[in-house]
């Protein structure tokens, strides 16, 4: 069912399209209730999701090889100091393997910036149209910045 969220903004335009099928290379997207993982070192891969299986009432464990410069932002979801978004799986048929994209939402902190002596410059990323960014001058928008939909998924990325 995560699988089937998901996928619900692709449907539109397979029906458009005439072609009811994905692209070999269409990710599978899982919404973030499908985000369950766990850790443990006694396994060989420590990292482990749990596959939801839609009608069958039980789950499946997937070792996870991680990319060890990420550990430290695992470790953070596990502890629930961080948020899965919406996962990808994606298949890479020229190396015969998946990869795993877990966006994260990690808590922010605030810093106290003396504003007589800078700029404020405020940036909104969006999910697939643009990039928008603007300072302020006397709390007032002076020359914002737009950038296309795959620049911004790029910086985004």
């Amino acid at each position: 069912y995560q699988a089937k969220d998901a996928l619900k903004r692709h449907v539109p335009g397979l029906l458009k399209s005439g072609s009811a099928e994905l692209s070999e290379t269409q990710p599978i997207r899982f919404t973030n209730r499908a985000a369950v993982f766990d850790h443990s070192t006694d396994r060989t891969h420590a990292f482990c999701w749990e596959v939801p299986q839609p009608g069958r009432g039980t789950n499946f464990w997937i070792p996870l090889a991680i990319n060890p410069d990420q550990r430290k932002w695992w470790l953070q979801l596990l502890d629930g100091e961080a948020t899965a978004g919406q996962l990808q799986l994606i298949t890479r048929p020229r190396q015969a393997r998946w990869e795993l994209h877990v966006p994260l939402k990690l808590p922010t902190t605030t810093s106290e910036v003396d504003c007589e002596t800078c700029t404020p410059v405020g940036f909104d990323v969006g999910e697939a149209i643009l990039l928008t960014g603007c300072a302020l001058v006397n709390g007032r928008p002076v020359d914002p910045l737009l950038v296309d939909g795959g620049r911004a998924r790029h910086l985004n990325q």
